[in-house]
């Protein structure tokens, strides 16, 4: 009997996999077709095709940590996609969720990063929507959690060319705001961090 659970734990973990990586393949296709003219709307059903198939893999596999991981970046390009369409409602919901899930992952360098972009792409949604308070306050999380990444990388000019554009994406928040003295330290600040790189 141990044989056979055994094996049948191996055949489920074979199919998972399968599983996990043609809706990864899935996802990758809708964010490239939202790179060719003329197939953004075809892009954005792609891609919910992979969200909802991520969905239902998260119910029969949510405590797989890999399960996680995939789902969040899946549901990040997904919000991506939406948010570049001007779909702004649908994307702010796919980022949250995506939000949610790489908050739930132990954080490492390459979950950092990636919520860092979703937590910047949150911003862009929530100023879209003209929520102000909520795009300034993902825009400071997107430059704390860079600052945090630039400490463990100083050399990765990646992160401080990052940085720099989310400063200049808070400026624009703050200037909507009428605190044009902040916005001029966080952009002053975003032109020094350029002339370093």
């Amino acid at each position: 009997i141990q044989q056979q659970v055994e094996a049948a734990t191996a055949e489920a973990g074979a199919n998972l996999g399968e599983a996990k990586q043609a809706i990864e393949r899935l996802s990758l296709l809708g964010t490239r077709l939202h790179d060719q003219p003329g197939m953004g709307e075809t892009a954005r059903e792609v891609v919910e095709q992979a969200l909802n198939q991520y969905r239902v893999l998260l119910e029969k596999h949510g405590e797989d940590e890999g399960v996680r991981w995939e789902a969040a970046r899946c549901f990040e390009r997904a919000g991506f996609v939406q948010l570049e369409l001007g779909q702004y409602n649908s994307a702010e919901q796919t980022l949250e969720q995506g939000l949610e899930l790489y908050e739930a992952l132990p954080r490492t360098l390459d979950v950092d990063f990636e919520r860092k972009r979703i937590l910047v792409n949150l911003g862009h949604t929530k100023r879209y929507l003209e929520m102000w308070e909520e795009s300034e306050a993902f825009y400071r999380e997107a430059v704390a959690l860079l600052e945090e990444l630039i400490g463990t990388r100083p050399a990765d000019n990646a992160y401080v060319l990052r940085l720099a554009n989310t400063l200049v994406n808070l400026c624009v928040v703050l200037t909507k705001d009428g605190r044009l003295e902040m916005a001029q330290r966080a952009y002053c600040r975003a032109i020094r961090l350029q002339v370093t790189i």
